[in-house]
């Protein structure tokens, strides 16, 4: 496992969802969270490369969104009204 995920910082080298360096702290991530191929290392694009706080997200947000993906325009919606009374 370890050396199955410092390739895969040696490769992507950034946190796939900010395109922001890795961080002390990241974490590879199952998209696979099946307990059946949660040990499956073979198919790497099984995996991406996140920085903490984005795979806490990831997680908080998987909850909402395998029932609702409707709960992404929004959070869209709240972040473009955030920058908008933000710029007043």
């Amino acid at each position: 496992w370890r050396k199955f995920r410092n390739y895969c910082k040696k490769t992507r080298m950034v946190d796939e969802i900010t395109l922001k360096p890795l961080r002390a702290g990241w974490n590879l991530h199952h998209l696979d969270g099946r307990e059946i191929n949660y040990c499956n290392i073979e198919d790497e694009k099984r995996f991406m490369c996140l920085n903490k706080q984005m795979h806490e997200t990831v997680h908080i947000l998987i909850r909402y969104y395998r029932n609702d993906p409707t709960v992404l325009t929004r959070l869209e919606n709240c972040l473009k009204l955030m920058i908008q009374y933000s710029e007043d």
